[in-house]
């Protein structure tokens, strides 16, 4: 859906740190990509930046053949759920599970969608910490990738 991109009202190279939980996985691909340029732009160099993502990686993938409707071992949804299948917007990086009545309920992204918010933006990714969706241990339900401005 088009709307105006709105440049936050912060100064740029102003902040140590940014934090955006459970937003990206509810940005389209045009949308995440205006919006993490925006999070290199305010911050300082080294700034970091915590955002949660669903990342369609190999852990991901190897998590397909092993969901059912059961709940996950890790979470309290149904393992099945988060299937993320269905290009979103005809994207071949943003994805959404056949679910959401609109791609913005649930996106995921893949590595090379990934790469390219990494490129746009000049972000380094200095951390990944698995979530607990992909019905491994992990300490947010979300991955939770750390990146850093140079």
């Amino acid at each position: 859906q088009k709307h105006a991109k709105v440049k936050w009202p912060i100064e740029c190279d102003s902040l140590d740190l940014t934090t955006a939980l459970s937003v990206w996985t509810h940005l389209s691909e045009e949308d995440a990509l205006f919006y993490f340029k925006e999070i290199s732009r305010v911050l300082k160099p080294n700034g970091k930046a915590i955002i949660t993502f669903f990342l369609l990686d190999e852990a991901y993938r190897n998590s397909l053949g092993i969901r059912s409707n059961q709940t996950g071992r890790f979470h309290m949804t149904s393992q099945d759920l988060w299937v993320f299948d269905q290009p979103s917007y005809g994207s071949d990086m943003w994805f959404h599970p056949k679910w959401a009545e609109v791609p913005e309920n649930a996106i995921g992204v893949n590595e090379a969608g990934l790469e390219c918010l990494i490129e746009s933006s000049g972000l380094k990714l200095v951390e990944h910490h698995q979530g607990n969706w992909k019905e491994v241990p992990g300490a947010f339900f979300q991955d939770v990738l750390i990146f850093q401005k140079a």
